[in-house]
Protein backbone atom coordinates (compact mmCIF):
# COMPACT_ATOMS: atom_id res chain seq x y z
CA UNK A 1 0.00 0.00 0.00
CA UNK A 2 0.84 3.51 -0.30
CA UNK A 3 2.64 5.49 2.70
CA UNK A 4 -0.67 5.74 5.45
CA UNK A 5 0.05 8.27 8.02
CA UNK A 6 -1.70 5.66 10.24
CA UNK A 7 0.29 2.67 9.66
CA UNK A 8 2.14 1.62 13.00
CA UNK A 9 5.44 0.54 13.11
CA UNK A 10 7.13 -0.81 16.47
CA UNK A 11 9.67 2.39 18.05
CA UNK A 12 11.55 0.17 20.09
CA UNK A 13 13.56 -2.97 20.09
CA UNK A 14 12.09 -5.50 21.22
CA UNK A 15 13.22 -8.99 23.34
CA UNK A 16 11.89 -12.34 23.63
CA UNK A 17 9.00 -12.42 25.53
CA UNK A 18 8.08 -8.82 25.38
CA UNK A 19 4.58 -7.39 24.95
CA UNK A 20 4.21 -4.40 22.52
CA UNK A 21 0.78 -2.46 22.91
CA UNK A 22 -0.30 -5.37 25.06
CA UNK A 23 -1.13 -7.36 21.74
CA UNK A 24 2.39 -8.55 19.66
CA UNK A 25 4.57 -11.45 21.22
CA UNK A 26 8.37 -11.30 19.98
CA UNK A 27 10.56 -14.59 19.92
CA UNK A 28 13.09 -15.48 17.86
CA UNK A 29 12.77 -18.66 15.10
CA UNK A 30 16.29 -20.04 13.21
CA UNK A 31 17.72 -16.84 14.75
CA UNK A 32 15.37 -14.04 13.30
CA UNK A 33 13.51 -12.09 15.88
CA UNK A 34 10.00 -12.22 15.36
CA UNK A 35 6.87 -10.88 16.25
CA UNK A 36 3.45 -12.72 16.78
CA UNK A 37 0.89 -10.53 15.91
CA UNK A 38 -2.15 -12.69 15.71
CA UNK A 39 -5.15 -10.52 17.47
CA UNK A 40 -3.01 -7.24 16.33
CA UNK A 41 -3.94 -4.38 14.42
CA UNK A 42 -0.63 -4.06 12.66
CA UNK A 43 -0.94 -6.94 10.43
CA UNK A 44 -3.15 -9.61 9.14
CA UNK A 45 0.21 -12.27 8.96
CA UNK A 46 0.57 -14.36 12.54
CA UNK A 47 4.61 -13.62 12.53
CA UNK A 48 6.58 -10.97 10.85
CA UNK A 49 10.23 -10.34 11.04
CA UNK A 50 10.91 -7.76 13.70
CA UNK A 51 13.23 -4.81 12.29
CA UNK A 52 16.22 -5.33 14.16
CA UNK A 53 18.35 -7.73 14.74
CA UNK A 54 21.61 -7.82 16.51
CA UNK A 55 23.83 -7.24 13.65
CA UNK A 56 21.42 -4.46 12.34
CA UNK A 57 20.98 -2.07 15.42
CA UNK A 58 23.02 1.02 14.08
CA UNK A 59 21.99 0.64 10.53
CA UNK A 60 21.05 3.89 9.36
CA UNK A 61 17.92 2.44 6.64
CA UNK A 62 16.90 0.12 9.68
CA UNK A 63 16.38 3.11 11.77
CA UNK A 64 14.51 4.63 8.69
CA UNK A 65 12.19 2.18 7.87
CA UNK A 66 11.44 1.30 11.68
CA UNK A 67 10.50 5.64 12.01
CA UNK A 68 13.09 6.88 15.11
CA UNK A 69 14.99 8.99 12.08
CA UNK A 70 12.23 10.51 10.57
CA UNK A 71 11.91 10.50 6.02
CA UNK A 72 9.72 11.46 3.16
CA UNK A 73 7.75 8.17 3.19
CA UNK A 74 6.87 7.13 -0.65
CA UNK A 75 5.62 3.59 -0.77
CA UNK A 76 5.35 0.95 2.67
CA UNK A 77 4.05 -2.62 2.85
CA UNK A 78 5.34 -5.65 4.62
CA UNK A 79 8.28 -6.56 2.47
CA UNK A 80 9.35 -2.99 2.13
CA UNK A 81 9.41 0.81 2.73
CA UNK A 82 10.50 3.20 0.34
CA UNK A 83 11.22 6.97 0.79
CA UNK A 84 12.85 10.01 -0.92
CA UNK A 85 16.14 10.55 -1.18
CA UNK A 86 17.97 13.51 1.02
CA UNK A 87 20.24 13.98 -1.89
CA UNK A 88 18.52 13.57 -5.41
CA UNK A 89 20.09 12.61 -8.18
CA UNK A 90 17.22 13.07 -10.26
CA UNK A 91 14.18 14.46 -10.28
CA UNK A 92 12.65 11.64 -8.71
CA UNK A 93 14.74 9.73 -6.52
CA UNK A 94 13.45 7.31 -4.19
CA UNK A 95 15.59 4.68 -2.05
CA UNK A 96 13.50 1.09 -1.98
CA UNK A 97 14.69 -0.66 1.10
CA UNK A 98 13.30 -4.02 2.29
CA UNK A 99 12.44 -4.30 6.12
CA UNK A 100 14.77 -7.12 6.62
CA UNK A 101 18.02 -5.83 7.17
CA UNK A 102 20.29 -7.68 4.33
CA UNK A 103 23.98 -5.76 4.00
CA UNK A 104 23.73 -6.00 0.35
CA UNK A 105 22.98 -7.70 -2.81
CA UNK A 106 26.57 -10.44 -2.48
CA UNK A 107 24.89 -11.08 1.14
CA UNK A 108 21.22 -12.18 0.05
CA UNK A 109 20.49 -15.91 0.11
CA UNK A 110 18.13 -18.02 -2.12
CA UNK A 111 15.30 -18.15 0.75
CA UNK A 112 15.70 -13.83 -0.12
CA UNK A 113 14.89 -14.41 -3.82
CA UNK A 114 11.13 -14.24 -3.29
CA UNK A 115 11.93 -10.54 -1.37
CA UNK A 116 14.07 -9.77 -4.11
CA UNK A 117 11.42 -9.82 -6.85
CA UNK A 118 9.15 -7.64 -4.53
CA UNK A 119 11.57 -4.76 -4.25
CA UNK A 120 11.61 -4.64 -8.39
CA UNK A 121 8.06 -4.72 -7.92
CA UNK A 122 8.02 -2.33 -5.72
CA UNK A 123 9.98 0.39 -8.13
CA UNK A 124 8.04 -0.35 -10.59
CA UNK A 125 4.77 0.55 -9.17
CA UNK A 126 5.96 3.67 -7.36
CA UNK A 127 7.39 4.66 -11.43
CA UNK A 128 4.18 4.16 -12.56
CA UNK A 129 2.35 6.14 -9.69
CA UNK A 130 5.08 8.85 -10.41
CA UNK A 131 4.05 9.09 -13.88
CA UNK A 132 7.47 7.91 -15.43
CA UNK A 133 6.37 6.87 -18.79
CA UNK A 134 9.09 7.84 -20.40
CA UNK A 135 11.52 5.57 -18.34
CA UNK A 136 13.79 5.14 -15.19
CA UNK A 137 16.58 3.77 -14.03
CA UNK A 138 16.77 0.87 -11.25
CA UNK A 139 20.45 0.92 -9.35
CA UNK A 140 21.79 -1.53 -6.70
CA UNK A 141 25.26 -0.14 -5.75
CA UNK A 142 27.25 -3.47 -3.98
CA UNK A 143 30.06 -3.16 -1.82
CA UNK A 144 32.63 -0.23 -1.53
CA UNK A 145 33.62 -0.57 -5.72
CA UNK A 146 30.02 -0.63 -6.34
CA UNK A 147 29.34 2.56 -4.63
CA UNK A 148 27.14 0.97 -1.51
CA UNK A 149 27.62 3.96 1.12
CA UNK A 150 25.17 2.37 3.17
CA UNK A 151 24.91 -1.31 4.44
CA UNK A 152 21.66 -1.96 4.05
CA UNK A 153 20.78 -3.63 1.09
CA UNK A 154 18.94 -0.52 -1.37
CA UNK A 155 17.36 0.36 -4.74
CA UNK A 156 17.96 3.47 -5.97
CA UNK A 157 14.91 5.08 -8.52
CA UNK A 158 15.91 7.47 -10.57
CA UNK A 159 13.53 9.31 -13.30
CA UNK A 160 12.60 12.17 -14.45
CA UNK A 161 15.13 13.12 -17.11
CA UNK A 162 17.32 11.31 -19.88
CA UNK A 163 19.81 9.07 -18.32
CA UNK A 164 23.08 8.41 -20.16
CA UNK A 165 25.23 5.19 -20.69
CA UNK A 166 27.69 4.46 -19.61
CA UNK A 167 26.58 5.82 -16.23
CA UNK A 168 29.43 7.66 -13.44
Amino acid sequence: MFFNANFRKPRNRAKKGDCIGGNPKVGTLNGVLYMDLAGSSLCNRETVPFLYTDSAMSCLFCKIVEGTIPSTAVFEDDLCYAFADLHPQAPVHVLVVPRQHIDSLAGAHLDDRPLLGHLLWAAAEIARTKGLTKGYRVVVNTGEDGGQTVDHLHLHLLGGRPHSWPPG
